[in-house]
């Protein structure tokens, strides 16, 4: 998840955010997939839990993660 945020984040000349700053847009964005989740897993359909298995598709103009 992270390496597809930092590609697409690179398109969005606008916005430079620092390590520390992604870090914690890509923590928050885990935090509420797996609170939309009954049994806590990132992925509703598939079940898996694995983070390097979920890909960021669209970013707001601010940088926030609009769709995994």
């Amino acid at each position: 998840m992270e390496s597809s945020y930092r590609e697409v984040l690179s398109g969005v000349t606008s916005v430079q955010l620092s390590a520390d700053e992604i870090a914690v847009v890509l923590s928050a964005t885990l935090t509420l997939l797996r609170r939309h989740n009954i049994d806590g897993a990132l992925c509703l359909h598939c079940g898996k839990d694995d983070p390097r298995a979920l890909t960021v598709t669209e970013l707001d103009d601010m940088g926030f993660i609009t769709e995994v």
